[in-house]
């Protein structure tokens, strides 16, 4: 029986694939971890002068992910080599898959997933976190609550 009152980001699985490869996105990650920011709102409403409204549910799912790493993490490496070949053809751009998966049950699958740039490099008396952050053309979350 698993224990769903503890958490830990290393019972946490997260995989990178697209065109130019494939790997776990482990070892390495800052504690900062990964974070997924949804694009837009879900829903507007507009109301009229007399008390009225009409609500817009909005179907866009996109989202921002942000991977923040150690400087000396290998990751940096196997993601700056996947941007550079991709950067170069937009046949390979934009083709990536990220899924993540906790033992509390949640899962997300962002697809259509771009790289928006290299991250600031920065040298300096002490080591930097190295942030990659990419545009999810659509992304679907299921938030667990947690496994019995």
């Amino acid at each position: 029986m698993a224990n769903t009152d503890v958490y830990s980001f290393i019972d946490t699985l997260v995989t990178f694939s697209g065109p130019t490869g494939a790997f776990p996105l482990t070892g390495g990650v800052a504690a900062e971890g990964i974070s997924i920011t949804m694009h837009m709102e879900n829903a507007t409403t507009i109301w009229g002068a007399d008390g009225s409204y009409i609500h817009s549910l909005i179907a866009q799912k996109g989202a921002e992910i942000s991977i923040k790493l150690l400087k000396n993490s290998l990751l940096n490496e196997l993601l700056s080599v996947a941007y550079n070949l991709q950067k170069t053809s937009s046949i390979l751009s934009g083709q990536n898959i990220i899924t993540i998966n906790s033992t509390l049950g949640d899962s997300i699958i962002a697809s259509g997933v771009i790289f928006k740039k290299l991250p600031t490099v920065t040298f300096a008396q002490e080591a930097q976190i190295m942030e990659w952050t990419f545009t999810a053309g659509k992304a679907e979350v299921v938030l667990g609550a947690g496994l019995s």
